[in-house]
């Protein structure tokens, strides 16, 4: 039974709980703008290629300098209708429904300084076990992926329940559609919960390169509402840049990289906030987005004795921006 992992996950959260975010808050400002070193970096077990459709080509802008040193262009993922518009104005009611029940008003700041004007909010029942670290877990050690504790009755036999109250209306629908953005991926990765982000429309997200300690190798986000330009700058030479128009309705991902290696930021600046010559408004927008855990040095297996599992999706947690 998973419930045994699961409870076990729990009290290792709580132990790394206070020493982590302890180690978060002393992160300095400029600790965010330095690449890491490479021995830091996590590096997935299959290589991760993903391929944009060609109708992402007028959404992306690469500089000069990055196809001349060499970057590759698959480390950053742009599908600019990865979902229609039903499922778009779905997500939207449902992660304004989260936001009023979990988050708190706009923040002005957050202990790194770097998002203002934003709230957030994490939804565990949107991610299905079998994807998240304690289904890892139970599979490195031989053990059956309890079910989901959300009700999914279009997978259910007709006319009976899966056996667990619905957590959501529209939880099960929406899982449909976020496993198409995990199905892109290879099945060893572990996910963490989708974590919902509302920047306001007065908001920005100053650059900043994740820290690699705890996060994984990926990480992207479904884009809902407001259009917005993203720019990914190399931490040693902002020349080497990529631009993205991130429009409602579209997913991205960055990876290899750009995942370590550049900044990613969503400015407030006009100068930076146009595309074609043509200024893009300031709008209200919410990301969805996804990370995949960092897995243990000795797997998801040896993760329950070192407690690395929770030291992981607590700092995560903490960790998660754009």
């Amino acid at each position: 039974m998973l419930i045994t992992v699961r409870n076990n996950y729990k009290i290792l959260r709580v132990v790394n709980a206070t020493a982590q975010r302890r180690h978060l808050t002393g992160t300095g400002r400029d600790s965010r703008l330095t690449k890491p070193a490479s021995g830091d970096i996590p590096q997935p077990r299959e290589p991760i290629n993903l391929v944009s459709p060609a109708s992402a080509e007028p959404f992306i802008k690469y500089s000069d300098a990055f196809t001349e040193r060499g970057y590759s262009k698959s480390d950053i993922f742009l599908h600019p209708e990865f979902i229609d518009a039903e499922e778009h104005d779905l997500l939207v009611k449902s992660c304004n429904k989260k936001l009023r029940r979990l988050a708190n008003d706009y923040e002005q700041g957050h202990f790194d300084k770097r998002i203002h004007n934003y709230r957030e909010c994490t939804v565990s029942a949107w991610l299905p076990n079998k994807l998240g670290i304690a289904g890892h877990i139970a599979k490195a050690m031989g053990r059956n992926v309890d079910e989901d504790p959300v009700d999914l009755p279009d997978r259910a036999p007709a006319g009976k329940s899966s056996g667990w109250t619905s957590i959501g209306k529209h939880d099960g629908r929406i899982r449909h559609i976020l496993e198409r953005v995990w199905g892109l991926f290879p099945p060893q990765l572990a996910w963490l919960p989708p974590h919902v982000l509302d920047l306001h429309e007065d908001g920005e997200i100053l650059p900043h390169i994740d820290n690699p300690e705890y996060s994984g190798f990926v990480v992207g986000g479904l884009c809902l509402l407001g259009t917005a330009v993203s720019t990914f700058k190399h931490a040693n030479d902002p020349s080497i840049r990529v631009d993205l128009l991130l429009s409602p309705r579209s997913l991205y991902f960055m990876t290899n990289h750009i995942r370590y290696q550049f900044t990613h930021e969503i400015t407030a600046d006009p100068g930076q906030r146009a595309w074609g010559g043509q200024p893009i408004p300031k709008a209200h927008r919410i990301s969805l987005m996804f990370r995949d855990a960092k897995e243990p040095a000795g797997g998801w297996g040896g993760s329950l004795a070192t407690g690395s599992a929770a030291t992981t999706m607590t700092s995560a947690e903490d960790d998660r921006r754009t």
